[in-house]
């Protein structure tokens, strides 16, 4: 019976642990701005303005790592 209990708590463990992995640090290359922070501005061509899609991180969160 403990050791059921402990293998149990163990298997938890580890899914707590790769899930938590996984949505934390599964960061992937804004496909906007492709990771350079900075996009076209709309009204003129030449200049620059932070990508409203990754907020000026570069990077976005995919659902199960890089893309």
């Amino acid at each position: 019976m403990n050791d059921q209990l402990l293998v149990a708590a163990v298997a938890i463990g580890a899914v707590w642990f790769v899930g938590r992995s996984v949505f934390r640090h599964n960061l992937t290359r804004c496909l906007r701005c492709k990771g350079t922070r900075k996009i076209r501005s709309s009204i003129l061509s030449s200049r620059y303005r932070s990508c409203t899609r990754c907020g000026g991180a570069g990077e976005i969160r995919a659902w199960f790592g890089s893309k």
